[in-house]
């Protein structure tokens, strides 16, 4: 893999991503599209075979041909994290540096044949720390009464259960 090769192919990639996390926060739940976006970005990672170890190098590189695209992948995660945060969606304590590290350590997961079958598991686990319920307090994990357990089967991952329905409703690439 090549850093110039790859990174044309992934920065029109990346920038897809931050458009789409444009569009995200002016979509009604915030809690929502902060959850759809890390899973879309999470999947991007994951199908870029790694990616994961030059991004998390190009973040802190501002030589590497893969900066700025980075960075700005960052601040549209961190500008959707704000806003959860801003309304008491998603826990305060969380920064955008963190969130990023948190969706390639999940990529990094699901790259790992030992690992992948739980990949969905791992992902709503993570989103669900993230999210707070209405009150402000943090989700917590398991499934909520009347909802099954997540199955450690196939990609993609399923995301939060509060993301099942509006996952759907992805824009395409």
């Amino acid at each position: 893999m090549t850093v110039d090769g790859d990174s044309n192919r992934c920065c029109a990639s990346f920038e897809a991503l931050a458009e789409r996390a444009k569009v995200l926060e002016s979509s009604d739940s915030a809690d929502e599209a902060l959850v759809a976006w890390m899973q879309e970005t999470t999947e991007f990672t994951y199908r870029q075979r790694g990616i994961i170890a030059l991004m998390m190098g190009a973040i802190e590189d501002t030589n590497s041909a893969l900066h700025d695209s980075c960075v700005m992948l960052r601040a549209a995660g961190t500008a959707l994290l704000t806003r959860a945060q801003a309304e008491g969606k998603a826990r305060d304590d969380l920064s955008g540096a963190e969130l990023f590290d948190l969706i390639a350590a999940l990529a990094w997961l699901r790259e790992q044949p030992s690992h992948a079958a739980r990949a969905d598991h791992l992902f709503t686990l993570i989103a669900d720390a993230i999210l707070t319920d209405s009150s402000g307090a943090h989700s917590g994990g398991g499934s909520e009464p009347g909802t099954t357990a997540p199955t450690e089967t196939a990609p993609p991952p399923a995301g939060s259960r509060r993301m099942n329905n509006s996952i759907q409703q992805r824009t395409p690439e």
